[in-house]
């Protein structure tokens, strides 16, 4: 099967807030097409090799911990590991690690948030990619903190419910469902 490329003319921003800028792409297709507004999300802040954001899964005294957060545009609750956003002049590892924190009020030393690799959440639509951790022998923090807006108490699972959950669930987000998906193959090559 042959590769073929689309011409890329140029790209027009339609508005932005702070993370994110919202793009029409002109394109031209291989059938020779003209399209004007392939819409792109692409993130501000970047590390390299587009990533923009980080997806880890904590593990607590040898459960799995996931957050069940209300979600306003399915107008549901959605299991999410905790997510976030680089920030400027900060590494994928930090980035888990204080997200981490922010959103569970779970701990982890750098020595134990495992790189499971990164994912392209959507390549037709989002210009990045997501950073995938796992985060072992994770503690709790000893102050409490504020909680964010996409974050909940923690659901406590085990290697099973995991499992189960990311068979049977319907409203897991992407990034959770991979990086679940890849820490259960990690742990499974440890053995």
């Amino acid at each position: 099967m042959g590769k073929s490329k689309y011409k890329f003319i140029g790209r027009k921003r339609i508005c932005s807030n702070s993370k994110f800028d919202v793009l029409f792409d002109n394109l031209i297709s291989q059938d020779n097409q003209e399209i004007n507004d392939f819409l792109v999300i692409k993130p501000k802040v970047n590390h390299k090799g587009y990533i923009s954001g980080i997806c880890v899964l904590p593990m607590y005294r040898g459960k799995f911990c996931l957050m069940n957060v209300w979600r306003h545009q399915f107008k549901n609750f959605v299991y999410q590991a905790p997510a976030g956003f680089i920030e400027e002049n900060e590494k994928p590892h930090q980035t888990a690690i204080r997200e981490l924190k922010e959103e569970t009020s779970l701990i982890c030393e750098k020595k134990n948030m495992i790189f499971l690799g990164t994912f392209i959440p959507d390549a037709a639509l989002i210009e990045c990619r997501v950073a995938l951790f796992l985060a072992k022998d994770c503690m709790k923090s000893p102050t409490k903190v504020e909680r964010e807006i996409g974050s909940s108490d923690i659901i406590y699972l085990s290697k099973k419910e995991i499992k189960e959950l990311i068979i049977k669930e319907e409203n897991i987000g992407g990034s959770t469902l991979v990086t679940c998906i890849r820490s259960l193959i990690h742990l499974d090559r440890q053995f």
